[in-house]
C-alpha cells in the first residue's frame, strides 16, 4: 500500500518535472543536455570498453539499453528517469515518515517533490541518481538504528555507477575496519578496491585538471592581476578554490562553472531568473547544511552515531579542486531536506533543531 507521504511526493515530482519540461526551453534553449553521455553511450570514443571509463557500472547499463544523447529527450526514457528517480526518492519518504510529525512528513514529501534542481534532473538518468541509496543507508543507520551492515557495500557497489561515492567508501571502510572479516563488509571492501583501481588515473586527472571559469589556474591569474604577486597568488588560490567552488555546489548551475555567472542568452535567456535562482539557491542550500551541521552539534552530546551524518558529505570532496556545480548536491539533498524540520529517534530522545 502506497502511503499518503509517497503519494504526495509522486504527484508533486510528476507535477514540476514535466512543469520545467514544458518551460525550460522558453529559457535555455538547449532545453537539457548531458556532454558526457556520449563517452558513457559509446558514441564517443567507441574504442574504449566500459571498464576503462570512469563510472564503468553506469557506462555498461547505458550501453545496453542503448541511453544515447539522441534520446535523451524521447518520452520513452523520460518515463523511465521518472520511475528510477521516484522508486529511489521513496526510500527517504520511508525515513521521513519514521522520524518527522505526519504533519512534517507532509511537508518533507512536497519539498523533495518540488525542488526544481531535483525534478529537473528526475528527466535523465544521471549517474547522482545511484548515490542516493547509500546516502539513505547512512540516515537509516543513524536515525532508524536500521541496515547499517549494508552501508559500506552499498557504497562500494554504486562508487561503480557514481565514482564520487569513493571518498566516502573508504572513510566507512577505516571506520569499519574491526568488522572487514565479516562477510557483507569484505565483499564491500573487495568492491571498493576494485573501484578504485578501475577509475584512480581518472580520479587523478579530476582532481588535477582546470575546469571552467573558476579553476584554481584562473583563480590564481586573478589574484596575479590585483598585484598580489606569482608566488603569492598561487599560494592562495590554493585556499580560495575550495570556497569558491563549495560556493558553486551550493548554487550554480554547470554553465555557471563553465561560462562565469553571466552566461550567454542561449543559456539563460532571463537574466534576472538566473541571477535570482542562483542566489536563493546558494543561500537555501547553504542554511540545509547549517541545520545538519546544528543537528548533529547537539545530537552528538546523546548519541555519537550521529557523527557520521558528515560521511556523505565526503561527496563534495573531489569538486573543491575540481569541476563544481550545483549537480554534484544533487545526492545530498533528500538528506539535507530532512533537517528542516524537528526528528524524533526510535528511543524518542532526539534533541530538537528547531
Amino acid at each position: 500500500m502506497i502511503s499518503k507521504q509517497l503519494q504526495i511526493f509522486i504527484c508533486t515530482r510528476l507535477i514540476f518535472a514535466l512543469a520545467i519540461l514544458l518551460i525550460i526551453p522558453f529559457y535555455d534553449s538547449r532545453t537539457f543536455t548531458w556532454v558526457d553521455l556520449n563517452l558513457y553511450s559509446g558514441e564517443f570514443g567507441k574504442e574504449k570498453l566500459f571498464w576503462e571509463l570512469p563510472n564503468p557500472l553506469f557506462s555498461a547499463l547505458a550501453r545496453l539499453i542503448n541511453y544515447t544523447p539522441s534520446l535523451i529527450k524521447s518520452w520513452y526514457f523520460i518515463i523511465l528517469s521518472l520511475f528510477v528517480n521516484i522508486s529511489v526518492s521513496s526510500f527517504f519518504i520511508y525515513i521521513s515518515t519514521n522520524i518527522h510529525s505526519r504533519r512534517a512528513s507532509y511537508f518533507y514529501s512536497i519539498l523533495l517533490g518540488a525542488h526544481p534542481y531535483l525534478a529537473l534532473y528526475s528527466l535523465k538518468l544521471d549517474t547522482s541518481l545511484f548515490a542516493v541509496i547509500p546516502m539513505g543507508l547512512i540516515c537509516t543507520g543513524v536515525l532508524l538504528r536500521k541496515w547499517r551492515h549494508w552501508t559500506l557495500l552499498a557504497t562500494a557497489f554504486f562508487s561503480l555507477f557514481r565514482n564520487a561515492l569513493l571518498p566516502m567508501g573508504w572513510i566507512l571502510a577505516l571506520k569499519e575496519y574491526r568488522k572487514l572479516k565479516l562477510p557483507l563488509h569484505s565483499i564491500g571492501l573487495i568492491f571498493l578496491s576494485l573501484s578504485s583501481l578501475l577509475q584512480f588515473n581518472y580520479a587523478i586527472y579530476y582532481i588535477g585538471q582546470n575546469f571552467g571559469c573558476y579553476s584554481r589556474s584562473n583563480i590564481s591569474s586573478w589574484l596575479n592581476n590585483q598585484d598580489f604577486g606569482l608566488r603569492l597568488s598561487e599560494t592562495l588560490s590554493y585556499f580560495f578554490t575550495p570556497l569558491i567552488h563549495l560556493a558553486l555546489d551550493l548554487g550554480a548551475r554547470e554553465s555557471i562553472a563553465t561560462y562565469c555567472l553571466i552566461l550567454p542568452a542561449e543559456f539563460a535567456s532571463i537574466l534576472w531568473i538566473h541571477v535570482v535562482s542562483t542566489i536563493c539557491f546558494f543561500i537555501f542550500h547553504g542554511w540545509l547544511f547549517w541545520r545538519l551541521f546544528k543537528y548533529i552539534y547537539y545530537q552528538y552530546k546523546v548519541d555519537k552515531h550521529s557523527i557520521e551524518l558528515i560521511y556523505p558529505l565526503a561527496v563534495l570532496l573531489p569538486t573543491l579542486y575540481g569541476a563544481a556545480h550545483m549537480r554534484y548536491l544533487i545526492p545530498l539533498l533528500p538528506m539535507l531536506l530532512l533537517f528542516i524540520f524537528q526528528i524524533r529517534s526510535p528511543k524518542k530522545a532526539v534533541g530538537s533543531i528547531s
